[in-house]
């Protein structure tokens, strides 16, 4: 394949992280065949996608700035074999179509086949035209390589694209939305490809009121069609979703129901200096085979009655015929005093509700902020206690001259075991991306996948007579949930660790 520039391979250390955070490592991903990072470039957008067939194969796309100080913007793209510990960063995305020179590409997406096929969707336009287009690159070999771009939609000389997105179904059924429109007003459109992303259906528009941008589409185990956007018409911002049941049937255009709304949603920006654009909003649905199978969950940044935005979560059961009231999933105790935004979620097979987003309610002057992350295992019903996974930083500093904030989405993976993030950060006083991955039930040792002191009596059980644990509690890996500081055995070192950790809750 030879749609990409390339690189040597690298592969990268990990970073350290304060006793803090809950992340088991913290690794950057965009560095130099050294190992280290590239000074004066910048990196932010991040997607993360896995290969459905083998968890630690992973591949990461996001908005490269090869200067800080250019308004060049490239289509990065890394990928790892070892679950995150380590990545290769090859290089970007090329080949477009000539008329498309200097490219300026922004806003990528990846989704993973079945088979671990991969696709790369991206907006691109000219830096000399008015040329615009949404593009899709492939990759067979788990993000290794990349084929030239090939465009799903090719916008008129007196339209705008924007925000692209990309989900596979598990039959392999390609959906690709965007917003498009003449500036103002935006409408939704979407489009389906039943060959693997290389033809498509002409789009459809999705939104009947003009002012919808943000979209993101997600399907159920069935075929149901969700299509989640954020209404941007100033005092009446919200959330709408809308549902299509019958589009496994494949019927085009999918007939979708009417949008259910959620107002209050936050727009753009925040209290002070947020360094954001939009407060994209973010839908998945449980594929698993647990008891909330198919059911849907949207999470949103809302404006909080006292001026600082907090992450909500909406929940349906049956295929979207009805939603439940929004819950705050952030548990901070004067909401007025911090901002939350960039909300991201995930369902991992066993039906864990995770979600991850900047919180900055450890900085008394409410600027620098870390990933915190919940969890739910009712489907929404109950999230457990806020866990900080990140450092802080200040999201202000080294975003790129020509766009100053640190993006609008995180890529998120949930399995079993972990909850994998790819973010952006300063940490160094550049932006760069990272890649953190946080086991949600390190330390769970009575099986019940919370992790609270109830967990203390068979923590020490597991450590003086493991025996005695293994015939109480079978269902617990007591090596993968109880080795708190790595070092090959459960020990009283470990519960000692565990009980710091608890109590920091």
């Amino acid at each position: 394949m030879h749609g990409a520039i390339l690189r040597s391979t690298v592969v990268v250390a990990v970073t350290s992280l304060v006793a803090t955070t809950a992340a088991q490592f913290d690794v950057q991903v965009n560095v130099g065949a050294d190992g280290l990072d590239i000074a004066g470039d910048a990196a932010n957008e991040s997607m993360l996608v896995m290969d459905p067939r083998d968890p630690n194969v992973m591949a990461v796309g996001w908005r490269n700035f090869t200067d800080r100080v250019r308004s060049n913007r490239e289509a990065g793209y890394a990928f790892t074999r070892d679950g995150g510990w380590t990545w290769t960063y090859p290089g970007i995305i090329t080949h477009f179509p000539a008329r498309y020179h200097p490219a300026m590409v922004s806003d990528p997406v990846l989704a993973a086949f079945a088979d671990g096929g991969l696709l790369y969707a991206s907006l691109v336009w000219s830096q000399w035209s008015t040329e615009q287009a949404v593009f899709l690159s492939r990759s067979s070999d788990q993000g290794r390589t990349w084929t030239d771009p090939t465009a799903v939609l090719e916008a008129d000389n007196a339209e705008v694209l924007d925000k692209p997105w990309v989900v596979v179904t598990g039959d392999g059924i390609v959906y690709v939305s965007y917003t498009l429109g003449i500036y103002s007003p935006w409408h939704v459109y979407i489009q389906r490809s039943i060959d693997r992303g290389r033809t498509f259906t002409p789009r459809f528009r999705v939104s009947e009121q003009p002012g919808e941008h943000a979209s993101m589409p997600a399907v159920g185990p069935d075929g149901t069609l969700y299509v989640l956007t954020l209404c941007t018409v100033p005092y009446d911002s919200g959330i709408r979703i809308r549902v299509a049941p019958d589009a496994g049937d494949l019927c085009w255009p999918p007939r979708f129901g009417e949008a259910v709304e959620f107002r209050r949603a936050a727009i753009i920006g925040g209290r002070g200096e947020c360094a954001v654009g939009l407060h994209v909003p973010a839908i998945t649905v449980d594929s698993g085979d647990g008891p909330y199978r198919g059911s849907a969950y949207a999470a949103y940044v809302r404006r909080s009655r006292l001026e600082a935005n907090d992450i909500a979560v909406v929940r349906s059961h049956d295929r979207g015929a009805t939603w439940d009231v929004t819950r705050r999933v952030n548990d901070r105790a004067m909401p007025w005093q911090r901002d939350c935004f960039i909300p991201t979620i995930d369902v991992a097979p066993d039906g864990r509700v995770d979600v991850a987003w900047y919180d900055r309610r450890d900085d008394p002057d409410g600027l620098r902020a870390a990933i915190y992350h919940t969890y739910s295992i009712d489907g929404g019903e109950t999230w457990q206690p806020n866990v900080r996974l990140t450092r802080s930083f200040d999201p202000t500093r080294g975003y790129p001259e020509a766009s100053h904030k640190i993006g609008e989405y995180i890529g998120i993976v949930s399995t079993n075991d972990e909850l994998r993030l790819v973010y952006t950060a300063s940490y160094g006083g550049e932006q760069n991306l990272y890649c953190a991955v946080h086991k949600p039930y390190l330390g769970d040792l009575n099986g019940d996948r919370i992790v609270d002191f109830a967990d203390l009596q068979p923590f020490v059980l597991a450590a003086r007579d493991p025996a005695s644990h293994a015939l109480a509690y079978p269902m617990v890996d007591v090596q993968k949930r109880g080795d708190l500081n790595r070092d090959g055995r459960v020990d009283m070192a470990d519960v000692e660790q565990f009980v710091d950790r608890v109590m920091v809750r």
